[in-house]
């Protein structure tokens, strides 16, 4: 399958799936800020707490993180992504959070990518 790069966050190679988030009617333009800002700070600084406090997890779940985004409305985005090497991400998932947990198909489906782009 394709991979993606943004430019201004040269470590991180987003999945096909994964890349949908700029263009899902669904996102409104707050959540779309809220969601590069999130990204420019992992490009950045990787999963240091320091910087991206509460908006990201580690899930214990084959290596799998998680960062939240939370839109208008009380919704809440997610990208599940694994850490590749000392700099480098691959956001795997991108999807509408609607329950109190993440939902078995969502870790199934990061999986999935994940064994199917070798990462």
């Amino acid at each position: 399958m394709n991979t993606y790069r943004i430019q201004q966050q040269g470590n991180l190679v987003f999945s096909e799936e994964a890349f949908q988030f700029n263009k899902s009617p669904e996102v409104c333009q707050d959540a779309l800020r809220k969601i590069y800002e999130a990204l420019t700070l992992l490009n950045q600084h990787g999963t240091e707490r320091d910087y991206l406090g509460k908006r990201i997890k580690f899930t214990k779940r084959s290596g799998l993180w998680e960062l939240r985004i939370k839109g208008k409305s009380k919704t809440e985005w997610r990208f599940l992504f694994k850490h590749l090497s000392d700099s480098e991400y691959a956001l795997l998932h991108f999807f509408l959070k609607k329950d109190e947990k993440i939902k078995e198909l969502d870790f199934a489906a990061a999986e999935r990518i994940a064994e199917r782009e070798g990462w």
